[in-house]
């Protein structure tokens, strides 16, 4: 795996510098397309990633050594398996509720919720997304989106908490356990990565000079080969 460079060269500093615009007081800031740079919109593989990097083998098996700002929109996805789920995390799924507070099917999905910040925890209408969709202050049995805490699993069963209230159900045998995060560093070599990048004419890579390019991304998406373990770690079954 090719080592990060200690140094850069002063047009990929000023890629940077002019990305990196800062809205006014009390605002986030955002991503601005640096004044004459060209656009990179390609999908390829990762190589490596360390704080603020990665490098990335473009769909032309070029190599790009890529600046993630502040700014930068990233996307994380992926699988974990099953004995992955653990208690403390926030989970949502879609099922059918009964009167004793049981779903009344197995578990096909979950969604693993991001840990940062605090989801909205409770039993909204199912089918109903959006930002201003709010959780049923008096549910009924009847079909919901589920958003919870999960309390225990065990052999397939688990049980969510959503204030005192507790819910238990029993996962499919082919469950599927999604993921997301905007954390880069949970991704790993051989993942799939989606970029938008600006670069300027002389930090392309030059490939019979094995020079990689040097860009700076303003969308990554990143596709996760292999499902997490429950150390956090990616499965190297």
């Amino acid at each position: 795996m090719r080592s990060f460079p200690n140094r850069w060269s002063t047009s990929f500093f000023a890629l940077a510098v002019c990305a990196a615009a800062t809205g006014l007081p009390g605002q986030e800031s955002q991503f601005v397309a640096p004044a004459n740079a060209l656009s990179l919109e390609d999908s390829g593989s990762l190589e490596a990633y360390r704080t603020g990097y990665m490098q990335v083998r473009d769909s032309k098996q070029e190599l790009w050594l890529i600046k993630i700002l502040p700014q930068t929109k990233v996307t994380v996805e992926g699988e974990a398996e099953a004995e992955y789920l653990r208690p403390g995390l926030s989970i949502e799924f879609d099922g059918e509720l009964t009167r004793k507070a049981e779903v009344a099917e197995p578990i096909s999905e979950i969604k693993l919720l991001d840990g940062k910040g605090k989801p909205v925890l409770g039993l909204f209408p199912a089918g109903e997304t959006g930002d201003n969709v709010r959780p049923v202050r008096k549910p009924e049995p009847g079909d919901y989106c589920i958003k919870g805490k999960l309390a225990s699993y065990k052999d397939g069963q688990l049980t969510v908490a959503i204030g005192g209230r507790r819910i238990t159900g029993e996962l499919s045998d082919e469950v599927s356990i999604k993921f997301s995060s905007d954390d880069p560093a949970v991704a790993s070599a051989g993942d799939t990565v989606k970029l938008k990048a600006w670069y300027f004419a002389n930090t392309k890579p030059i490939a019979a000079q094995n020079i990689p390019g040097k860009a700076v991304a303003e969308e990554i998406t990143i596709t996760l080969a292999k499902p997490l373990e429950p150390t956090g770690r990616r499965s190297r079954r």
